[in-house]
């Protein structure tokens, strides 16, 4: 199951395209749903496969989210183009997110989510 989504974009004070190449790859918090339904999908049909969630995380929350689909492990990406120490307050947001809820550990979360 491969995903490829692209996208566009344009500096308008300049008319041109922001890549060189015109269309490129699209990233950030417009993909979350797009990677969450992936990871829920593979880690249904392959449970106990170890997963890397990625695409749109920009909080600590987002972090539960993909480890409640099913990843065991959650990458960063986009969001340290805007903030380059964002793992430090994602994780901070993390632990505060597994306290409110009364994890012990990340790894109780992990396919977690509980099917309608």
């Amino acid at each position: 199951m491969g995903v490829e989504v692209f996208g566009f974009g344009i500096d308008v004070g300049r008319r041109r395209p922001l890549l060189s190449g015109g269309v490129g790859g699209y990233s950030g918090p417009g993909m979350k749903p797009i990677a969450l339904r992936c990871v829920y999908e593979v880690s249904r049909a392959l449970p106990g496969t170890a997963i890397i969630g990625c695409g749109g995380v920009m909080t600590g929350s987002d972090v539960v989210e993909y480890l409640l689909a099913g990843a065991s492990a959650v990458g960063l990406g986009t969001v340290h183009l805007a903030e380059p120490r964002a793992g430090k307050r994602i994780r901070r947001e993390l632990i505060r997110e597994l306290d409110r809820h009364g994890v012990a550990s990340v790894s109780e979360l992990i396919a977690g989510v509980i099917p309608w």
